[in-house]
């Protein structure tokens, strides 16, 4: 007769809550049968067969044993969504205090005032206009945590609706600009200025930033960032071209797996996690699209999705 773990065996051997192990069941990523009042039967065989299927996904596995991988990898999944879960209340709480500031700061700026009062109080107001973006930084920083944890739940939802790619194209590429003013963008966009897709236009900005933040992270600031939209028989292709050190071979592939930087060093103090290419992947093949990169040594790398365009019968 087969041997088997029930649900609490599973998340005691792989050191996980028995929400994952339920999760992972009510997905069919684990095979069991219902046993008992709320638990699960796991035949040896089967449980086997999920540590090598998790095991063969793309992570450094020369020193890990299957049950190891299969420990850290969904313990990771929990720390993400947990750290990312802790850290927004925070931010966003923080953040809207240096709003509030700022915004007290301007009405006092508005009221008559000495020169030297004045020179003081625009220095305060500098300094809390710069506390406020690196708040907003750490706090794209977590939504990454919390949506390559979505991701990995097969939580990462969508909402689509019909989109001017064009307007979002330029409002991404805007955004960024304000943020990076001392660099240059320059986009090549279809002259009739409307391409229509279905799709989740807050997600679509999220991966165009992510390729934008990228271009920007690795390439010289004399350089520019150029980006395309070319539109091809039923679908729609966004570029981004920068004259960073390029991409090796050897590594483009594994650019989309989470956590991955790379070799290439980033320009000046820029970092990361290495999420945004994930995500950015993620949110194209939910909305079956692709995504891809073409580079070469010291020729700088194109990062690119494709997205159906609308179909005329949709409303």
């Amino acid at each position: 007769m087969p041997s088997y773990l029930t649900t609490s065996d599973v998340a005691t051997r792989l050191g996980v809550s028995l929400d994952t192990v339920r999760r992972w069941l009510r997905s069919g990523e684990l095979k069991g049968t219902p046993f008992g009042r709320a638990g699960y039967r796991i035949e040896d065989a089967d449980f086997q067969a999920f540590l090598h299927r998790r095991q063969r996904q793309p992570q450094e596995l020369s020193t890990s044993s299957p049950e190891q991988y299969s420990l850290s990898n969904a313990a990771l999944e929990e720390l993400m969504n947990a750290v990312g879960q802790e850290l927004r209340t925070p931010l966003t709480t923080t953040r809207g205090a240096l709003q509030q500031a700022r915004r007290l700061l301007q009405h006092a700026l508005e009221s008559p005032l000495s020169d030297n009062t004045l020179d003081l109080l625009t220095k305060l107001q500098g300094l809390l206009m710069r506390a406020e973006r690196q708040v907003s930084a750490e706090m794209r920083l977590v939504g990454s945590l919390l949506d390559a944890s979505r991701i990995e739940a097969n939580k990462f939802e969508l909402s689509p609706g019909w989109c001017n790619l064009v307007e979002i194209v330029r409002e991404t590429v805007t955004n960024q600009q304000e943020l990076a003013a001392q660099r240059l963008f320059e986009q090549e966009l279809p002259v009739d200025d409307l391409v229509a897709v279905i799709a989740d236009a807050d997600r679509i900005r999220q991966a165009l930033t992510n390729y934008l933040a990228n271009a920007l992270k690795f390439s010289p600031a004399d350089q520019p960032i150029k980006i395309y939209l070319e539109v091809s028989d039923a679908q729609a292709c966004v570029s981004v071209r920068d004259r960073g050190p390029g991409i090796p071979a050897s590594e483009q592939s594994r650019v989309w797996e989470r956590f991955q930087q790379g070799q290439r060093q980033p320009v000046g103090s820029g970092g990361g996690l290495g999420l945004g290419l994930y995500i950015t992947r993620a949110i194209i093949q939910q909305h079956r699209g692709q995504v891809g990169v073409e580079s070469h040594a010291g020729e700088g790398s194109t990062c690119w999705f494709t997205l159906p365009l609308a179909d005329e019968t949709w409303h």
